[in-house]
């Protein structure tokens, strides 16, 4: 593996990871900058494609894919070995759960009327409403287990190691 410098407006140095193998033209495509994008940081660099300027992700641009997952949530380890092709649905699964949300568990929330938790599964964009519960760890559990079931293993897990 090895490290590219990301550029950044008066900040501090940030590197992606590569395989040996992907280094040179990904050093010679340069030069990458910095994206952040739903609270997560990748590489990009800018393009010229068809008369206009554009952005190009250094992970689109090491497999050739139109959407890339990045297994282990790291923007910036773009090494193949952590890199699958997805569709967007897919890549939606493996999100992590958005911050400023009553939960810190995706898929759960907090039904303040009733002082319960709730969890939800988004499936083809409808809302499948997975119970009621006392304990947000026990709605985070239900969002788990129909996750696990319905995503595989794109499915983002609260508890992957239970």
């Amino acid at each position: 593996m090895k490290l590219v410098e990301l550029r950044g407006h008066n900040k501090p140095s940030l590197w992606a990871i590569v395989d040996d193998e992907d280094y040179d033209r990904v050093i010679e495509a340069g030069p990458w900058r910095r994206r952040v994008q739903s609270n997560t940081t990748y590489s990009q660099r800018s393009v010229f494609i068809d008369g206009r300027h554009t952005t190009q992700m250094l992970h689109n641009f090491i497999t050739d894919w139109n959407m890339v997952d990045h297994i282990d949530h790291d923007g910036l380890n773009n090494q193949r070995s952590n890199l699958r092709r997805a569709t967007r649905s897919q890549n939606n699964h493996n999100q992590r759960p958005r911050y400023g949300g009553t939960s810190q568990y995706k898929g759960v929330s907090l039904y303040k009327q009733r002082g319960k938790w709730f969890a939800l599964l988004r499936i083809d964009g409808r809302l499948i409403y997975l119970g009621l519960f006392d304990d947000e760890v026990e709605a985070a559990l239900a969002y788990d287990r129909h996750a696990r079931i319905e995503f595989g293993e794109f499915a983002y897990l609260n508890f992957p190691d239970l």
